[in-house]
């Protein structure tokens, strides 16, 4: 097996760790924060002198008390962020209320009605309301024509009605996704009495770069369409613009993930960076720094979604460890982003987004790769024939070959393991998507990286360029909706499913990782049987714990 695909990773156990910690934090969150910490060090305490013992001797003992330490504490951090809400307000109505909040994030800036969304920390509430000060509220903001959009960090006056999110709380619902963001609040039909602070320059300039960069991919129509709103949703993460035709089609189609700026996005942003400054010949450092800058930039300017700035830490952690490490090790920093993120919000532990996107690299990595280098090995069309003898067209007929297996073994390990979670948060199956896979990542990727381009010419104040970049992408738009809908009429292309227990997809993926984990580490066997597991497991769960939704 080629040094590409083999890692090392002993990071993996401190995350594990924390992994356990939270858990036992977010079940057991009346639990006394100073007795967690402080008997997590005292067994790490413990733990330290066993590291002067034999290593043979004492090194399960050493694991074991290390590992409970790490849970321990994680578990007392954990509950130490957690802001729950006051108890008094799961059992009152919604009132009005006058507060002042700061904008935290913005969902959506100023829909044709005339609102705008998003999530803002309550700082100063009427005194019968002084709980609420600490608390974060989703928002929906009407305002007039002349009034300008909130935006990020902007602090101001509104009146509102203010109430406890209850409802529906079941798993993929909006409720479900603001409860675990530490949103416990909902104002609704606000109103801006007064702004009281600017927002900070850096969101101004990040607000107003993103409406430039809206005007620059709309380039070349003079009417608004379809195909322009999915490349802004696509290149700017602005899902609103979809019409709900496209929204209901992309869900059921399984590619919704599409339009959420992520690790496809930010990767094939970093791709463009990455060659563009490769040509300039610059030294590694210096393409690494300005690269992150740019891509930073970039992340902060689509909104800096949860999901886009786990992306960017993940590359970010890639790049650092190219310039300061000679072996780079994909899994090492894959696991160090994902403890930097979590670390930093611990709730993003139960967000649906985080969940995928962290068990889909990890399985494309631990099972997906070293499936292509297996089947490569296996389909070889011409075996028999010397390689002094192969001509321009077997070489191009092999290396398709070995190119096409590679994408199918990367899109089956990320079907396996985004398959438990998109039933348990979507109630959708959708089999077909592996095939699927194989001709969209690529041309979204190619849409990805034109639309850079296509940026970088209309800030060059090039827009006839840019146009040209932006037809092309329509017309890549369209052939990507003749495809899903192609595969949308195929029967049992996706199932509407259910787990019977709570849960089920969670406890799915941690199996299917364990089990490519101790794959991995055993090199899969020579057999190459072992590849065969982890989508029979799937196959299992999916026959004996779910259930048809009619």
């Amino acid at each position: 097996m080629p040094n590409a695909i083999r890692f090392r990773a002993p990071l993996i156990w401190l995350l594990g760790a924390l992994l356990a910690g939270f858990t036992l934090g977010e079940n057991f969150s009346q639990s006394p924060v100073l007795f967690l910490v402080i008997t997590g060090t005292l067994t790490a305490m413990l733990a330290l002198p066993l590291t002067r013992w034999n290593r043979q001797k004492a090194g399960l003992l050493w694991s074991i008390l290390f590992l409970t330490a790490a849970t321990l504490i994680s578990c007392g951090y954990y509950i130490h962020r957690q802001n729950p809400p006051p108890g008094d307000w799961r059992m009152l109505p919604p009132r009005e209320a006058n507060l002042v909040v700061k904008t935290e994030r913005i969902f959506q800036k100023k829909d044709r009605f005339g609102r705008t969304t998003g999530i803002a920390l309550i700082e100063q509430a009427p005194s019968i309301m002084k709980d609420l000060e600490g608390q974060k509220a989703y928002f929906q903001i009407k305002s007039d024509d002349t009034e300008k959009a909130p935006v990020k960090s902007e602090v101001f006056r509104l009146r509102g009605i203010i109430g406890y999110i209850g409802g529906n709380k079941e798993s993929g619902s909006f409720d479900h996704y603001l409860n675990k963001t530490g949103t416990n609040f909902e104002l609704r039909r606000g109103r801006i009495l007064e702004r009281l602070e600017e927002a900070n320059g850096f969101y101004r300039f990040c607000q107003a770069q993103n409406d430039k960069f809206e005007a620059i991919l709309r380039l070349g129509s003079k009417d608004e369409n379809e195909w322009q709103n999915a490349y802004t949703a696509i290149l700017l993460g602005k899902k609103s613009a979809l019409t709900q035709t496209q929204k209901e089609r992309y869900l059921a189609s399984g590619t919704m993930h599409f339009f959420a700026i992520s690790g496809l996005h930010v990767g094939a942003a970093a791709m463009v960076i990455y060659y563009f400054f490769l040509l300039l010949r610059l030294p590694r450092s210096v393409s690494a720094l300005s690269g992150l800058g740019i891509l930073f930039l970039y992340v902060q300017i689509t909104g800096g979604s949860p999901s886009a700035m786990r992306a960017f830490i993940m590359v970010a952690v890639f790049w650092a460890s190219s310039v300061l490490v000679r072996k780079r090790s994909p899994l090492s920093a894959l696991i160090l982003s994902a403890l930097l993120v979590l670390v930093a919000e611990p709730l993003q532990l139960w967000n649906s987004g985080f969940q995928l996107s962290y068990a889909v690299v990890g399985a494309i990595l631990l099972y997906g790769l070293p499936l292509g280098k297996k089947l490569t090995d296996i389909f070889q069309p011409f075996r028999g024939l010397p390689e002094i003898s192969h001509t321009w067209g077997h070489w191009k007929i092999l290396k398709s070959s070995q190119k096409l297996a590679e994408l199918f073994a990367v899109s089956l390990s990320a079907g396996i393991m985004s398959s438990p979670l998109t039933i348990q948060y979507f109630q959708i199956f959708t089999p077909g998507a592996v095939l699927l896979n194989l001709i969209l990542v690529p041309l979204v990727g190619l849409l990805v990286a034109g639309g850079f381009i296509s940026l970088f010419f209309g800030l060059l104040k090039m827009t006839w360029l840019s146009a040209y970049f932006n037809h092309g992408a329509w017309l890549i738009l369209w052939f990507l909706d003749a495809i899903i809908d192609f595969f949308q009429k195929a029967p049992g292309f996706f199932w509407p499913l259910s787990y019977r227990w709570h849960n089920t997809g969670q406890l799915t993926v941690c199996v299917l990782l364990g089990l490519m984990l101790a794959g991995h580490n055993k090199k899969w066997l020579p057999s190459g049987l072992a590849f065969c597991l982890p989508p029979v497991i799937l196959g299992m769960v999916i026959i004996f714990s779910t259930s048809v939704i009619h």
